[in-house]
């Protein structure tokens, strides 16, 4: 009987999984929420299983646990997204022991996404931060704000809570805090304000066994989805080894006695040239398609490091050693989302919208990757245009006959006087 396992939870690395458990020989199973969902047009993907929504914690994990008990050839469950991991983290013992889930151990993953937590022990581990606040209150976040000083960053303390839709918010000025927290983000007992620093991201992916560092991936962020830079990767590079960035990783990593795969983020300030912890990402990371690519499975390294047998390990350190730089990744749809999302919040002048397409285009010529399309398996990322398209098209819809309506009422107001 062939190998069958439950990828859950549908991201753009989600396919790059996929893949990957399909050429280790696993049927993959994709787990959805939703009557359709891009993972699901995969060549590699073989059944199709419907569950509860994450966040409905106590339906989602029954659903998950009937399907386990009732099919014992599902070997391994892979959580992807942090939602489902936090889910699977804290009802661990609600799941049938024979399957395995592809994760690091409970407390370590939930120690990772306490942003406060995090914090606390990569300052006590010498591990330079960059000057962070908390703030429970609006008056609170004003006065750290003008402790800390413009511009800032605020963030969630968990990325998993809402905050507008977004992963953090840089605060220029004293206006910025009025403007966007004219309420309370709810479900956020605090929020975390840190010194805003001008740089560029670099990301540090790791594969690692009680502690010990045993593959180490490093790439830069060259531009995300926001103006700002505090949204989505979009345009990434493959970079050598920073020596200080993969001692900090190996330091925090035998600190938390680390097994499974990760990465942490850090933030380089250009005129310092000092490079600052940002989070650490208890998960693959979103961009895993690109050390994929430069012949390091970090969807592979978790299985195996999971219950596995070990026996990849010897080959997993020489291809650490050296793997291609200046290999270039981008995510074309991210970069087209992130451009009419600029533009419907007007955080993009004509100007801007030049150089974006400009430095789009450039990443989409220079790019050795892309971040979901593959010409083997191009059906996901098809699905995910047809789906942008056709949402554009009713959102231009609906505008037009807002305008048609508000139109008529006012031609019918007017025939009345």
């Amino acid at each position: 009987m062939k190998r069958k396992a439950l990828t859950l939870g549908n991201y753009r690395h989600t396919l790059t999984v996929i893949r990957s458990l399909a050429n280790a020989g696993f049927d993959v199973i994709v787990g959805r929420d939703e009557a359709r969902t891009f993972t699901q047009f995969s060549r590699y993907a073989s059944e199709i299983w419907d569950h509860p929504k994450f966040e409905e914690q106590d339906a989602f994990i029954l659903a998950l646990a009937l399907l386990l008990n009732a099919r014992s050839d599902i070997q391994l469950v892979f959580p992807i997204g942090e939602s489902v991991l936090k889910c699977i983290a804290q009802n661990l013992d609600r799941i049938p022991a024979h399957a395995r889930i592809i994760m690091p151990d409970p407390v370590t993953l939930l120690t990772c996404l306490d942003k406060a937590r995090i914090y606390e022990i990569v300052s006590a581990l010498h591990i330079p931060l960059p000057e962070s606040r908390v703030a429970r209150n609006f008056s609170e976040l004003v006065v750290e704000a003008k402790s800390v000083g413009f511009p800032c960053i605020i963030k969630p303390n968990c990325s998993l809570n809402y905050f507008f839709n977004k992963k953090a918010i840089f605060c220029g000025s004293m206006d910025d805090i009025e403007k966007y927290f004219v309420l309370w983000p709810g479900g956020n007992e605090f929020l975390i304000l840190q010194r805003y620093i001008e740089g560029y991201r670099p990301n540090c992916h790791f594969a690692a066994m009680h502690g010990r560092v045993l593959v180490y991936f490093e790439h830069d962020v060259i531009r995300t989805d926001r103006v700002d830079m505090t949204g989505l990767e979009v345009d990434g590079v493959s970079v050598p080894p920073t020596p200080i960035l993969r001692k900090y990783c190996e330091t925090l990593v035998q600190h938390l006695d680390y097994t499974g795969v990760g990465c942490i983020q850090f933030i380089a300030d250009r005129q310092t040239s000092s490079f600052y912890f940002l989070e650490i990402n208890p998960r693959l990371d979103a961009t895993c398609v690109l050390p994929y690519h430069c012949g390091l499975d970090f969807p592979r390294m978790a299985v195996d490091l999971t219950g596995g047998s070990g026996e990849c390990l010897p080959s997993w350190i020489e291809s650490s050693i050296d793997y291609p730089v200046g290999r270039r990744v981008h995510w074309l749809l991210g970069d087209l989302r992130g451009l009419v999302h600029g533009l419907e919040d007007r955080t993009v002048n004509f100007y801007a919208v030049i150089r974006w397409l400009r430095q789009m285009l450039n990443a989409l010529k220079m790019s050795d990757f892309h971040l979901t399309f593959s010409w083997r398996d191009p059906l996901p990322t098809g699905f995910l245009y047809w789906r942008m398209i056709v949402s554009g098209w009713n959102r231009v819809r609906s505008r037009v006959r807002a305008r048609f309506a508000e139109s008529s009422h006012r031609d019918t107001n007017q025939g009345a006087h």
